[in-house]
């Protein structure tokens, strides 16, 4: 069990559905947390620090997330009004620690499972939604959430990805300082409005937005901290590639609602920077799928990729880009060609 977990990420994270082994080790979570008649799972997110996975009990539908990581903390997860709710948090040991959350699920689609071309008539609901969640307190400020983004990008901290790419990489400190300039460059684009005492969920994409009857909610709560709204709404937009109107008319919807006083020219500087963060942690990411895990998991390097191009209008105001466009453009072009 203990060689079937540490080699988790390879084994599993192609598979859309969960697999047997998947099955077998989500048997023992809802066991050891007294879940009786755990049935019917279904893969929702491969995460990089959790899995989460949805399933039927005698109790309703639950969302079963799973973190192979000791240092991650479920129980800072907020709450927010249109979140689910936690059911049971668990640890316990099967040859090296795991943590479990589950949580009542939300009755509803995902937009993977229904289309994301649903927002362009379900985006009320989702601006709501945000605005109601942004009521919730939350234990992250944004600075902590960019001194962990930072920590979590750092070669430094990861001795084992650190010893790849200095034995693999033509110019380890060329990489190095590479990322140390990226993180400049988000430092320097940070303005104090962005520190709002807002809850964010900070990454809604299409796995994590569902619609139920009549309102929207969101799952996956792990990363969320404290910002202004409209970094939502950036990196909202940066997951998912809706037409540029929608955008203003949720920017519009967002300053009514939540009694924003920022303009728009305001909200175009604001995306500036949390592409300056999303390009870090892009970059970062290919780094990891290229050293780490040797290319071999193809459909992270074909999302990372698509990520990538998707935001070039984005990526292409920052200086990290420009200095290094062409080796980039050809980095993440190869998992496509």
């Amino acid at each position: 069990m203990s060689n079937l977990l540490q080699d988790k990420v390879f084994v599993f994270a192609q598979n859309p559905t969960p697999s047997d082994s998947e099955i077998y080790f989500l048997d023992m979570v809802a066991n050891a947390a007294e879940l009786t008649g755990a049935k019917n799972y279904e893969t929702i997110k491969h995460g990089e620090n959790y899995d989460l996975y949805k399933a039927d009990s005698n109790s309703g539908q639950k969302f079963v997330k799973l973190s192979l990581d000791p240092s991650y903390d479920f129980y800072k997860d907020p709450e927010p009004p249109n979140g689910p709710k936690t059911f049971k948090i668990i640890q316990f040991d099967a040859g090296i620690p795991v943590v479990a959350k589950i949580e009542d699920a939300i009755s509803g689609q995902n937009l993977v499972e229904i289309g994301e071309s649903a927002l362009n008539f379900g985006w009320k609901n989702v601006v709501e939604a945000i605005v109601q969640n942004s009521q919730t307190p939350s234990p992250r400020t944004l600075k902590q959430h960019l001194k962990d983004l930072y920590k979590r990008t750092s070669l430094e901290e990861d001795e084992n990805l650190r010893t790849l790419v200095e034995t693999n990489s033509t110019n380890y400190q060329l990489v190095k300082s590479g990322i140390l300039e990226l993180k400049q460059e988000v430092q320097t684009l940070y303005k104090p409005w962005y520190s709002a005492e807002t809850l964010i969920h900070g990454n809604l994409s299409a796995d994590n937005i569902f619609f139920t009857k009549d309102r929207a909610a969101f799952s996956s709560w792990g990363n969320s901290y404290s910002g202004h709204l409209f970094l939502e709404l950036a990196a909202l937009k940066m997951n998912l590639d809706f037409p540029a109107d929608l955008e203003y008319n949720m920017f519009l919807a967002l300053k009514e609602s939540a009694g924003v006083s920022q303009s728009w020219e305001d909200y175009n500087q604001c995306k500036i920077f949390v592409s300056s963060y999303k390009f870090l942690e892009c970059v970062y990411s290919f780094i990891k799928e290229t050293f780490l895990f040797e290319g071999e998991r193809k459909n992270e390097l074909l999302k990372l990729s698509s990520y990538f191009c998707r935001n070039l209008g984005n990526f292409s105001k920052l200086s990290g880009f420009k200095k290094h466009q062409d080796e980039l453009l050809k980095l993440f072009s190869s998992p496509v060609v």
